[in-house]
């Protein structure tokens, strides 16, 4: 028996975690029964293909990306606070934040001139030539 209590936590954690992951590809708007999303994730053959379809290219992905991301958002939670060597250290203590939403503004406005550039640079004869 496990009697580390980290250990423990960590073991509740996972089965958690898996238990969530399940939810997230067993239930959606569209009422899949579970027998058939079981089917759909060992590669067995449905009753209908449009569920399939659901399943492996709209719930999975997004379960998956969900773990991922919740995951490297921890990671990096934790190097920046031993880092820091402070246990409250966020992301406004270096302007991550701050620099985040400048590369977002700079992504959306210059992604608008690049396209009048680029559209403009096509309908003259210099598109022709580059």
């Amino acid at each position: 028996m496990i009697t580390n209590r980290p250990t423990r936590s960590i073991l509740l954690l996972l089965m958690l975690t898996i238990l969530v992951f399940m939810v997230n590809v067993f239930f959606g708007s569209v009422n899949i029964p579970v027998k058939e999303v079981i089917m759909s994730l060992t590669g067995q053959e449905v009753e209908q293909e449009s569920w399939n379809y659901i399943i492996q290219n709209y719930r999975l992905p997004k379960a998956v990306t969900a773990v991922l991301v919740g995951s490297g958002l921890g990671v990096s939670g934790l190097l920046m606070q031993t880092l820091f060597r402070n246990p409250l250290a966020g992301p406004f203590v270096l302007g991550i934040s701050s620099g985040a939403s400048l590369g977002v503004a700079t992504l959306v406005m210059g992604s608008a001139l690049m396209g009048g550039v680029l559209g403009g640079l096509g309908d003259s004869k210099w598109g022709i030539i580059i």
